[in-house]
């Protein structure tokens, strides 16, 4: 989350393509951070590459509250955290180019949108080859130690 508001505060270009609009993230796959109803949403997740674990973000996209009632995004791809800002990006650029109006919010374009637009989008971000991956792509986002997952009993009430 402080990557991706940092990320916001150096472009204020971005942040004017969608207002207001919600970004939620969460590494809880129980859905403490509320990420299933963010018009765009991030839950943490881990994949193996070369035998090493990977951080990686499900990107969720649609979810909202409206006077309906509350609308999940639905999982569009599964992408190394190292980038999020470029989904960010991607997705922001997709809104911009086919929404029908500027009163059409991003939750509601994501809504309206079939999810394979937006997953072909990212596409080329989700696939990380052994032989593609740096050092780097093993540490997780504001982490400096490489990504190294602990399951534990009873982290929250759910």
């Amino acid at each position: 989350g402080r990557v991706l508001t940092e990320y916001f505060s150096a472009r204020p270009d971005l942040v004017d393509l969608a207002p207001p609009s919600t970004i939620r993230i969460s590494g809880c796959p129980n859905g403490c951070g509320q990420h299933h109803i963010g018009a765009l949403g991030f839950q943490g997740s881990v994949r193996k590459v070369a035998g090493k674990a990977l951080p990686q973000y499900f990107v969720l996209v649609g979810g909202g509250v409206t006077d309906e009632g509350a609308h999940f995004g639905k999982v569009v791809a599964k992408v190394p955290a190292r980038r999020m800002t470029d989904v960010v990006e991607r997705l922001l650029a997709l809104y911009q180019e086919q929404r029908h109006s500027d009163a059409e919010d991003l939750g509601a374009f994501f809504r309206r949108v079939a999810p394979a637009v937006a997953g072909e989008r990212l596409k080329d971000l989700v696939e990380l080859r052994p032989e593609d991956t740096t050092s780097d792509d093993f540490i997780d986002l504001g982490e400096s130690e490489a990504f190294d997952p602990v399951v534990m009993d009873g982290e929250c009430s759910a």
